[in-house]
């Protein structure tokens, strides 16, 4: 078969129309851009890493200060329960008097105390005890002080009389205390703790 430069000219025409344009392929591979998964995957900006980081930080600072708090909370507790328990023990001194239509005394020292049946001499009690010493909870110091109450629910000394309950935290040395007042009448007003 004879090719004329026509006939040629249309096959190259025609094959080169198939073939993709080099510079249109170089163009094509500059504008495909990722997939939304694959560049989310490509890693963290600066900007994310520090914020992260700040995030962290302040939340540490918050477990630090939250942490203080605690701790004065626990002591503030310990003492306040200490000083409800003493509260609690001049009431039933108060009302064995009472009841029983003679003289008690209840004596404090040391974190303990103790009901006797009886005067009081000074800070201390006489006559009989009806019980052992009792502790505390909490290891607090207490005043020492004792009061006598009466059957006509009298208390000697003439009050208010003031007793402090104390307590200290080990590992901080902060103190709580609490100072609760018996009236003249024999009854124990307390209020909340002091830090």
């Amino acid at each position: 078969m004879v090719w004329t430069a026509s006939v040629l000219a249309s096959r190259v025409r025609r094959v080169l129309a198939v073939l993709p344009d080099p510079g249109e392929t170089r163009r094509r591979t500059r504008s495909v851009s990722l997939p939304p998964v694959a560049r989310s995957q490509a890693g963290v900006t600066l900007v994310e890493l520090s914020v992260t980081l700040v995030i962290i930080a302040a939340l540490a600072v918050m477990a630090v200060s939250a942490t203080g708090l605690l701790g004065q909370a626990l002591l503030s507790g310990r003492v306040k329960g200490a000083s409800e328990e003493l509260a609690t023990a001049i009431r039933a001194a108060r009302q064995l008097a009472i009841a029983e239509a003679r003289d008690h005394c209840i004596s404090m020292s040391a974190g303990q105390y103790r009901i006797f049946r009886g005067g009081r001499s000074g800070t201390a009690c006489t006559g009989a005890a009806t019980q052992d010493p009792v502790d505390l909870s909490g290891s607090p110091s207490v005043t020492a002080a004792a009061l006598r109450f009466t059957p006509v629910s009298t208390v000697d000394p003439v009050g208010p009389t003031a007793i402090t309950v104390t307590t200290t935290d080990a590992n901080t040395g902060g103190t709580c205390s609490v100072v609760l007042t018996v009236t003249p009448e024999g009854g124990v007003q307390q209020p909340g703790a002091a830090c």
